[in-house]
């Protein structure tokens, strides 16, 4: 008698194990999905998380940048790790060199009135910038859509002033066009010295603005994710033709010197991926952060 219980206890146990089995992806399944590899380590991926790149275009001179930044920082907050930033100045002390090509590139048909947003350099009716009644509305529409490609940073200092950055890319699947990487040096927390530097602020006299009787301009102003340098060309730096494949991948590496007046441990690489048509980048695919001296996977 106990030998029998003891067989249908055994037989039981095999069924639930062939059923738990029969849950399980196919190996077709298995094999459709992208196979990302990493240190000889292979690791299925079907999809990295789309992050949203806003670009802003302000000044020290421009008084509505303030409240204009404020707002996109307030959207980023309902957005955590999904929006990244990226401020390019005009017309200041900390307007880096990149900044008067990229404009041309972007607004073929002239005028372009300061501050204003690039949000993943996508077309919105015609037009690349985006004023901030619009700005909600687009990174929503932005992050809504699929990662074309997932993006790693990996960066270290040595000495004092040598820094090393790697990108990797890796597409999930192939695009119609070619593609560019760019990569940015931003700096946070920035407070330029002396009395021309100081930013101005229509908003002084506005008591449901954050900035009422701060002053205009603002004795003391803190500068976010400014633009220190970029590592590539304005629109970026071809990758290989040959990557550009599903499950292709591509890597790209950077040295430069960083200058004495940034500081390093409020800086960061952002590095993002673009289709690339009519001798300027269009829209982004994706985009990656990671803090100067860390790395950043791809997720």
């Amino acid at each position: 008698m106990k030998k029998n219980i003891l067989m249908l206890a055994c037989l039981a146990t095999v069924l639930v194990a062939c059923q738990k089995d029969d849950n399980l992806p196919s190996e077709s399944t298995k094999i459709d999905a992208l196979k990302e590899t990493t240190n000889n380590t292979e690791v299925s991926k079907t999809a990295f998380v789309k992050k949203v790149l806003v670009e802003e275009f302000v000044g020290t001179s421009y008084g509505d940048a303030p409240e204009f930044i404020s707002m996109l920082d307030y959207v980023i907050g309902l957005n955590p790790g999904k929006i990244i930033k990226a401020l390019h100045h005009n017309n200041d002390i900390l307007e880096s060199a990149q900044t008067d090509a990229l404009v041309a590139m972007m607004s073929p048909n002239g005028y372009m009135a300061y501050p204003t947003s690039l949000i993943d350099r996508a077309s919105v009716n015609g037009f690349r910038f985006v004023g901030s009644s619009n700005s909600k509305s687009v990174i929503n529409q932005q992050l809504n859509k699929p990662a074309g490609c997932g993006i790693s940073i990996s960066s270290t200092i040595r000495g004092n002033n040598k820094v090393y950055v790697d990108v990797d890319e890796t597409f999930i699947a192939a695009p119609n066009t070619n593609c560019n990487v760019t990569v940015y040096l931003v700096e946070d927390q920035v407070v330029p010295s002396g009395s021309n530097n100081l930013q101005a602020n229509n908003f002084n006299n506005n008591p449901k603005s954050k900035f009422y009787n701060k002053g205009n301009p603002m004795l003391v102003y803190s500068h976010e994710n400014v633009v220190r340098k970029c590592l590539t060309p304005a629109m970026g730096l071809p990758i290989k033709p040959g990557a550009i494949t599903s499950g292709g991948s591509d890597h790209q590496s950077f040295l430069f010197e960083l200058s004495s007046n940034i500081n390093p441990a409020n800086c960061y690489i952002i590095a993002f991926v673009s289709n690339y048509t009519n001798g300027a980048t269009a829209e982004i695919m994706n985009a990656q952060q990671a803090k100067l001296g860390t790395d950043a996977t791809m997720n």
